[in-house]
This record gives C-alpha cells, structure tokens and sequence, in this order.
C-alpha cells in the first residue's frame, strides 16, 4: 500500500501553517529593515534600540507562543477531522489575541 496526499487534508494543513508562516516572516523582515535603517544613525541610538529589540523579542516570544500553541492544537484537531475541538481552541486564545498591546494573533 503506497501513502497517497489527500488533496482536502493538504488544503487544511497549507490554510493553516501558511499563515503562521508569513506572519513570522514579516516580523523578521520587519525588524530587519528597521534595524538596517537604525544602523546609519549614532552608536548610543542604535544601543537604545537593540537593548528594545530585547525587551519586544522577550515579551512577544510569551504572547507568540500562546498563539504557535494553538496553531499546533488546531493543525492536529483538523488533522483527526475534530473541528469542534478546533473551534474551542481558537475561542480560547481569541479574546488574548484582542488585548491592547498583544504582538501577534493566531
């Protein structure tokens, strides 16, 4: 018996990582140009703004876990055709990811 994709089973697992993904990608390149723009600018100016960079990295990394936890828990609820459990999940995390100052939503 040879494993085969199953074409909606793909299409839940692209819907769902995809996202994740760029999201990711965007608040590293992000931080990237701004820090490439920081750069050109005074020595004190650009330790002003690693020591930031710190302080955001370290507190988005709680609230960005919360949100990669649920991610993971939808990706294996849809995997084993569960949606109620997957809805249950998103409304857990979804009135965090609402809050003032929250760095990134599931």
């Amino acid at each position: 018996m040879r494993p085969r994709l199953d074409g909606g089973k793909l299409r839940a697992i692209v819907c769902i990582g995809l996202p994740a993904g760029v999201q990711g990608m965007v608040f590293s390149a992000s931080n990237i140009v701004l820090q490439s723009a920081v750069n050109s600018l005074w020595p004190a100016l650009m330790a002003g703004v690693a020591a930031s960079f710190a302080v955001e990295f370290n507190a988005c990394s709680f609230i960005s876990a919360s949100g990669l936890a649920v991610t993971t828990f939808v990706g294996q609820a849809r995997g084993a055709d569960d949606a109620l459990r997957a809805r249950q999940a998103v409304r857990a995390r979804w009135p965090s990811a609402r809050s003032p100052g929250s760095c990134s939503a599931p």
